[in-house]
């Protein structure tokens, strides 16, 4: 049993530090959601324009309060240490809501924008949606690199991680080349009034080129995070032996 508290020590750690910080950006976020929504309104922009922005908002807040609904902590405002990890743990989750939201609600316009003239009218205010996805991905990434929190954890869970993490970048590869076809009106798979087999070579082309460096990314991303962690270990150490000596001499 202790091996096993032991094995999850760090990944509590991780966690706690995790929500810790991307819980204070839920807000963030959510006044660049509202912010969003008041520039389309102000330029009369149509309601299609700023409607993932309303449907984002409301689902982060939405799962929010469902979440702390199911937890009881709600509506007590005095919370104690346990409580706050709670709520922080809740705003982490809605905030992933929120990116998901984003992300996947962001490729319509990509794929319409060739068939649907209105789209294709605002498409640069539908671009704005970086403006907000952006620079959360980039502190997170800064964060889990600084901080160690992209780690294996063991050799074995090391060997399991690639296998997984290969497979994701095949999926994600091919969702990449698909949705750039369909962005550029599948003029590679057909055009001159015929269908084109090398279209399909171009499409398995990009989605592999952009899965393997994907893949090679997120190793070296998780290389560094590890010599940082490791960084982390070695100074939490040396102050626990000075602290220790500084009590024997007490």
């Amino acid at each position: 049993m202790a091996k096993s508290k032991e094995k999850r020590k760090p990944d509590e750690r991780i966690e706690k530090e995790s929500n810790q910080l991307i819980g204070k950006m839920f807000y963030g976020v959510c006044g660049l959601l509202l912010a969003s929504i008041a520039v389309k309104c102000y330029f009369d922009l149509p309601f299609y324009v700023y409607a993932l922005e309303i449907i984002s908002l409301f689902a982060g807040i939405a799962f929010l309060v469902v979440r702390e609904m199911r937890d009881g902590i709600l509506f007590i405002v005095n919370r104690d240490a346990i409580l706050k990890e709670l709520h922080k743990e809740a705003q982490t989750k809605a905030l992933m809501v929120q990116f998901w939201v984003m992300t996947l609600g962001q490729a319509v316009p990509m794929v319409l924008e060739h068939y649907v003239a209105e789209i294709q009218q605002y498409f640069w205010w539908f671009a704005s949606y970086m403006m907000i996805l952006f620079p959360f991905s980039l502190i997170i990434t800064v964060a889990m690199l600084k901080n160690g929190w992209l780690v294996w954890g063991s050799k074995k869970q090391e060997e399991t991680g690639r296998k997984k993490m290969a497979v994701r970048a095949v999926f994600v590869g091919l969702f990449y080349g698909v949705m750039m076809e369909v962005a550029d009106g599948f003029e590679n798979l057909y055009h001159d009034g015929a269908f084109h087999i090398e279209g399909v070579l171009w499409i398995v082309g990009l989605g592999t080129f952009f899965g393997v460096s994907v893949y090679f990314a997120m190793l070296g991303f998780i290389k560094i995070s590890e010599k940082n962690a490791n960084k982390r270990l070695k100074e939490a150490g040396a102050e626990a032996e000075e602290q220790g000596g500084e009590a024997c001499e007490e």
